[in-house]
């Protein structure tokens, strides 16, 4: 059976509910279910700073999903952080999942990345991120749309024809829930766009190898009910 490296998050102490004092590590369960029926096991890690565990746990595993989460420091991306914007941060998973892809890379492992996923990794390859769509877009969609239940659908996407992404959906638009104020920018290297809402904002990529490929949407919570959505985490584990 093919093992899948699934990134969680890590609850701030300081949150409001917080499990711990010292806080907690965690991972959606949508993330696991949307595995359930493939012959795939989910593994999670936390944040290593051990570059000899990181290999070990990169031993461990097939491929690999970059989940959502909070925001990039803009430092990240060499830039000075935008004025008047409410950000989120875990500056210790940008650490951590930065240094775990800079390995990821050399053993040319097979990527699935979701929302914040595909921004760290846009950032890995060195382009940069909207930081702020609200304030940064004039005339932007509302892509905080689905914040409060991630079932919700809340605009749609042009696929572009002879991606992977078309390849995998069959159909050049879908519907999607959106749960993002950051976007992708500048594009990183050897990387190339593969969707788009109808306000220009950079809703897939994937990477010229064919080892990658994301979406800035949350399918693993929408599989449920959407079977477009439950393609993608199936051509995923084909392709490991």
């Amino acid at each position: 059976m093919k093992r899948v490296g699934v990134l969680g998050n890590y609850f701030l102490p300081e949150r409001a509910g917080a499990p711990s004092v010292f806080g907690a590590y965690y991972l959606n369960k949508d993330y696991v279910d949307s595995f359930k029926n493939l012959p795939v096991l989910p593994l999670t890690i936390p944040y290593l700073e051990s570059a000899k565990k990181r290999e070990a746990f990169l031993d461990q595993i097939d491929g690999l999903v970059l989940t959502g989460g909070f925001d990039i420091p803009s430092r990240f991306f060499g830039e000075e952080e935008a004025k008047g914007a409410k950000f989120i941060y875990d500056e210790a998973r940008a650490d951590f999942e930065l240094d775990l892809l800079q390995e990821v890379q050399k053993r040319n492992l097979n990527i699935f990345a979701i929302c914040l996923g595909i921004q760290m990794f846009n950032v890995h390859r060195g382009g940069t991120l909207i930081q702020d769509i609200p304030s940064q877009v004039p005339g932007c969609l509302d892509h905080s749309h689905s914040n409060k239940d991630a079932r919700t659908l809340a605009h749609g996407v042009s696929v572009i024809k002879g991606t992977r992404l078309h390849e995998i959906i069959g159909k050049e638009s879908i519907q999607v829930n959106s749960s993002h104020h950051q976007a992708l920018g500048m594009l990183g290297e050897g990387l190339r766009v593969s969707a788009v809402a109808e306000d220009g904002i950079i809703e897939a990529i994937e990477c010229e190898s064919g080892k990658f490929f994301g979406v800035q949407w949350h399918p693993e919570s929408l599989q449920y009910e959407h079977e477009d959505h439950a393609r993608l985490f199936e051509a995923f584990a084909a392709s490991l």
